[in-house]
């Protein structure tokens, strides 16, 4: 079978309804691990998957590899319990941005542009504009664009543009919350979404930044469905990854 009928059937599978617990139906987040919840939500008429993710609790990482790979290549590597796509690459595969590893610089900041996302060796989260990295002891960071939301509020700025989307967010809490939608979305109303409130149809989101997207995103979670594990599946070989471990 060819990977484009193989996709698609992943892609049919996923969008079957999730087995929650009444309480877990009130709040629409199922607990896959301590720590690590999952979702699914429909943003701007497409089915989204969501991890949301405490820091504290679940040691949020990022991976580089070149040539790239699939996330769900990750399901035999040891402790990992999800995987979502993160920066841009060129032509060749090579990455783009910043990427910090197991608290080593592997890949240097792009300065001129974009946002970062980071996590500190206290396991607080933050995104940062790429003209102001954050200082301390860093020990994970990728970097994409544009910032979607800064301090509550949507980027005003951005162009329409439909793609399916990749995007990695911090809520009040300071809980991260990664997502990948399985069809396209416009840009302008992800943001909006991410930053409206739940009751408005939003994730509530404080800060949220935007990945690779297109062919490009795609997401893994291990044992994220009754069934098995959960699998967004993309077309392109990404040389950067979050991870959740």
């Amino acid at each position: 079978m060819s990977r484009l009928l193989v996709s698609l059937a992943l892609v049919a599978v996923l969008m079957a309804p999730l087995v929650a617990t009444p309480q877990e139906e009130a709040s629409g987040w199922r607990r896959v691990a301590p720590g690590l919840e999952l979702r699914e939500q429909v943003l701007d008429g497409s089915p989204t998957w969501l991890l949301r993710v405490d820091p504290k609790q679940r040691r949020l990482g990022a991976e580089v590899r070149e040539p790239g790979f699939l996330v769900g290549e990750w399901v035999d590597r040891e402790g990992v319990l999800a995987s979502l796509n993160a920066n841009y690459f060129d032509a060749a595969g090579a990455p783009l941005g910043w990427a910090v590893v197991d608290g080593h610089e592997r890949l240097k900041p792009n300065r001129r542009g974009w946002g970062l996302f980071h996590v500190d060796d206290a396991g607080r989260a933050g995104i940062s504009r790429a003209a102001s990295p954050p200082g301390g002891s860093i020990t994970t960071a990728v970097q994409a664009g544009p910032l979607l939301v800064e301090a509550g509020t949507a980027n005003s700025r951005l162009r329409p543009a439909r793609a399916r989307r990749s995007f990695v967010g911090i809520d009040a809490r300071g809980r991260v919350v990664l997502g990948c939608s399985t069809r396209s979305i416009d840009l302008p109303t992800l943001a909006r979404l991410l930053a409206a409130t739940p009751d408005g149809g939003g994730l509530g989101l404080r800060d949220a930044l935007n990945l690779d997207g297109g062919s490009s995103s795609q997401l893994y979670c291990r044992d994220g469905r009754e069934e098995g594990d959960l699998v967004v599946p993309g077309f392109a070989r990404v040389p950067v990854v979050l991870t959740v471990r």
